[in-house]
């Protein structure tokens, strides 16, 4: 990096931290008190920071985040041109992408949360895949196995990005590049088991049981409950479950705006998904949660975990088997809607993709791997976060931004050529 580059970094790091300063989210809070539902390196980063920097800790984390997520978006820029063959000035256009979530009304570079790292571990994964599969250094590997580690001691819903290895090790078994497809297996296993064994161990320490506290119940429950019909209910066969899931829909219904209203007079959401996703923590905080507690008072966190993940089973079952149409529908809309904003860009992606297919297999090119290992990701990502919960931009830009910066190059790339033919 040249020393213009360094400064420019530097004073635009340090004008996001002088003019918006700190920014706290709902969830900062949990990573703060080193809540026993986070993974451990995120709290770890507040606590070095806290014991070098004192009073001022926040603020000079928050300029460290910012700064790192300049550094490696305009790596990641510079990484573009070389791949795609461009004049080096035209990662500043790569940058409009990679940067958008640094803006005022999202803030997550400068916000108390794990998004910044997390983004930066994604995009250090694409550059190193690419590396992985082009050169035989085997320092790419060891990348590759530490970045993995890191994301997932970082955020569980960075577990993505081991399907996506996974998946991709079997792909290079059928193109017959047979030990690059074990290396990459091998490190994807060793690099979940590694960061799961982290995680419990961090909960071992601090709260004396080793497990991880994922919450995937809570999580899976919440739409199939949202979307479920008190008629349909009704016909679920357990007397003791439908009570329970009875009781959650009424309390829910009880405080959701939208339950009883004249629909020719009061003004509804735009759409069925806008109104799950704005009700989502009403949901857990004053339905689920608290009759689950009144329901089951002794049971432990792990347990009340399972116990979701059965109740959210029956629900799912029973609606699937009395509204399928409706409730196909809302988990396509999550999907999509949410995850891609608009059909439009999902049927870019899906392009992308299938395109990107044929060329890897015809071709086997770095570059036609790093856009399938990109789109496959983003897919991934997607569907992942759409199981369990709205899929918000918070929770889809790490490989949306990136695929967007792709896709625009590739578009250039394009125009670039057919101006080349017609002269």
């Amino acid at each position: 990096m040249r020393i213009i580059e360094f400064f420019f970094i530097f004073s635009i790091s340090f004008l996001i931290v002088y003019f918006l300063g700190v920014n706290f989210n709902p969830d900062s809070t949990t990573y703060l008190s080193d809540d026993r539902i986070r993974p451990p390196a995120y709290p770890l980063i507040i606590n070095f920071f806290e014991y070098v920097f004192k009073k001022n800790s926040l603020s000079i984390l928050v300029f460290f985040q910012v700064f790192c997520w300049l550094y490696v978006s305009i790596y990641f820029s510079n990484f573009l041109c070389k791949i795609l063959n461009f004049k080096n000035y035209y990662k500043y256009f790569f940058l409009i992408f990679l940067t958008i979530p640094l803006n005022p009304v999202h803030q997550y570079g400068n916000t108390i949360l794990a998004e910044s790292f997390s983004y930066i571990s994604c995009i250090l994964i694409f550059i190193n895949i690419y590396n992985f599969y082009e050169y035989r250094d085997k320092k790419y590997t060891i990348y590759l196995f530490l970045i993995l580690v890191f994301a997932l001691t970082l955020r569980h819903q960075m577990i993505f990005l081991i399907l996506s290895t996974i998946t991709f090790s079997f792909i290079l078994l059928f193109t017959r590049k047979t030990k690059k497809s074990l290396i990459l297996f091998t490190v994807s296993i060793l690099s979940f088991l590694s960061a799961s064994f982290l995680n419990k161990s961090y909960v071992l320490l601090k709260h004396d049981k080793f497990e991880e506290n994922k919450r995937v119940g809570l999580q899976l429950i919440v739409l199939p409950l949202f979307n479920i019909s008190d008629e349909s209910i009704l016909k679920i066969e357990n007397l003791k479950d439908r009570k329970i899931i009875a009781k959650m829909k009424k309390r829910y219904n009880n405080i959701d705006p939208f339950f009883n209203v004249d629909k020719k007079k009061n003004i509804l959401p735009l759409r069925n998904i806008n109104h799950f996703a704005t009700s989502y923590n009403i949901i857990i905080s004053y339905s689920i949660l608290p009759v689950l507690k009144e329901s089951f008072p002794d049971l432990t966190n792990s347990q009340r975990d399972e116990k979701l993940i059965n109740l959210a089973k029956i629900i799912l079952k029973t609606s699937m088997k009395y509204e399928p149409i409706k409730t196909i529908k809302i988990y396509l809309n999550n999907f999509i809607r949410l995850g891609f904003s608009n059909f439009f860009w999902f049927l870019v992606c899906l392009v992308v993709f299938s395109v990107s297919i044929l060329e890897f297999f015809k071709s086997k090119s770095p570059t036609t791997f790093l856009i399938l290992f990109l789109s496959t990701t983003h897919f991934l990502n997607v569907m992942l976060v759409s199981i369990v919960e709205p899929v918000l931009f918070r929770y889809s830009f790490y490989t949306n931004l990136t695929l967007c910066a792709l896709v625009a190059g590739l578009c250039l790339k394009e125009i670039k050529n057919q101006k080349q033919k017609n002269y």
